[in-house]
């Protein structure tokens, strides 16, 4: 697999407009190119059992502002601001409009309000960043628009929500009220096929990343649906994963990050697929993981938000460190 090299660290500033989130824009210090096949990045914060009572937090997401949305086996969604300070918690264990059983991600959708995903109820619900109950769509079921599993949610840049199907083998699109569209992939283990579709990141041409954790594998689709290329496989090489394949990010350069949860690193792809780096190392010392679950990118700040499962701790990473 083809690394880049090269002797300097680009950097710019960039000036990211959180338009999905409802934010100003802000500069954050990122890096043009990646040189190092590993590296550790500095965490720039840790929010651990000091802070927080977390029972293995899983899934993460961040707004426009950097605060940090947690949920974790206590079935519960914490806030934080940037210094790890609990601001709120939102909605609460329950099957009624504004409660969830199995949150299996989190997002901010482009109208401001944050959306969860639900493998019990298997419901997608929003809510204002206040915690306020917004709407929620979705319904146990086998035909389009249900759900008898549901995993990762994504929008494009149109708005439109993916919502990956989990053990159903592929995705469902649907409009920014809710209403099916369109699916995308289907069940089997052929170019475009999925066992169980997991995690979702959409690049900024619309482009959908789409992990397959039975499988070990990243499908790559184009703007239009059309499969691309699938990468990755079980290994210890560089471009290969020692595990499950957890949740997926994208950040402003379009780099994919991938929580390759048994080799305790995330792992760094540009955006056809080619491996880029390697990033922490096994521990439980601040930098280091220890069975990460979940991954969000702050464009704004440049950070990283990752979740872990033995660590039962969230830790925000520094992507100017990058090298």
């Amino acid at each position: 697999m083809k690394h880049l090299t090269g002797s300097v660290l680009a950097f710019v500033l960039s000036a990211v407009m959180l338009a999905s989130c409802g934010g100003k824009a802000e500069i954050a210090q990122v890096p043009l190119a990646i040189t190092e096949a590993e590296q550790s990045p500095s965490a720039v914060l840790v929010i651990d059992s000091t802070l927080a009572n977390f029972n293995e937090p899983e899934a993460v997401t961040a707004d426009a502002d950097g605060n940090v949305y947690v949920y974790d086996g206590n079935i519960q969604i914490q806030v934080f601001d940037p210094s790890g300070a609990l601001l709120r918690t939102i909605g609460g264990r329950g099957t009624d409009d504004g409660m969830y059983v199995d949150i299996k991600a989190m997002t901010i959708g482009p109208d401001g309000l944050l959306y969860i995903t639900d493998a019990n109820t298997c419901r997608v619900t929003a809510y204002k960043l206040n915690g306020a109950f917004v709407k929620t769509f979705g319904e146990r079921g086998e035909e389009a628009g249900q759900f008898t599993d549901m995993a990762g949610i994504e929008f494009n840049s149109k708005g439109e929500i993916y919502v990956a199907g989990g053990e159903m083998g592929y995705v469902q699109i649907f409009d920014k009220n809710g209403n099916f569209l369109r699916t995308l992939g289907e069940p089997g283990e052929g170019e475009g096929q999925f066992v169980e579709p997991g995690s979702i990141a959409i690049d900024s041409a619309d482009r959908i990343y789409v992990q397959d954790g039975e499988r070990g594998k990243i499908l790559l689709f184009g703007a239009d649906g059309m499969f691309i290329r699938e990468f990755g496989e079980s290994g210890d090489g560089p471009d290969q994963f020692a595990g499950d394949i957890e949740a997926l990010a994208i950040d402003a350069f379009d780099r994919l990050y991938v929580v390759d949860q048994d080799g305790h690193f995330i792992k760094v792809f540009d955006k056809d697929g080619n491996f880029l780096t390697n990033l922490s190392s096994e521990g439980s010392e601040p930098g280091q993981l220890d069975k990460p679950q979940g991954i969000a990118i702050d464009l704004a700040r440049g950070n990283m938000i990752v979740s872990e499962e033995n660590n039962n701790r969230v830790q925000v990473f520094n992507l100017a460190d990058l090298k």
